[in-house]
């Protein structure tokens, strides 16, 4: 669709279904917030806010660290570290946010497979 705006977005298989991923699918990406409690200095706990739901996206693509198609062929084990979503314009700063929030460490970036409803 041209009206929708394509980025790539990092994701490891833990983050992401286990890497089970597919092109068409419908996904959701959470933001989920490291809160930690620390006492005179001294850090006693970390535990996960709520999660932020970003968005529902397409997927486009599912690429390994090098941009050639994921796979998890026995013969050519490539894992999944990029997805590759379509979605609205305003949107994508959202995404885009989640992303930059999670490469800083404040914050994990989650993918789970959204229902078809959405």
């Amino acid at each position: 669709d041209p009206a929708l705006e394509v980025a790539s977005i990092p994701v490891s298989p833990v983050n992401g279904v286990g890497g089970q991923i597919r092109v068409g699918e419908l996904v959701n990406i959470y933001r989920l917030k490291r809160e930690q409690e620390i006492i005179e200095g001294e850090r006693l706990f970390e535990e996960m806010g709520d999660a932020i739901q970003v968005a529902p996206v397409l997927v486009v693509a599912v690429l390994s660290d090098q941009g050639l198609p994921a796979s998890t062929n026995p013969d050519q084990i490539m894992p999944m570290q990029i997805l590759v979503v379509a979605a609205p314009p305003e949107g994508i700063d959202a995404i885009l946010e989640a992303v930059a929030m999670s490469e800083l460490g404040n914050e994990l970036l989650w993918v789970t497979l959204a229902t078809p409803s959405q």
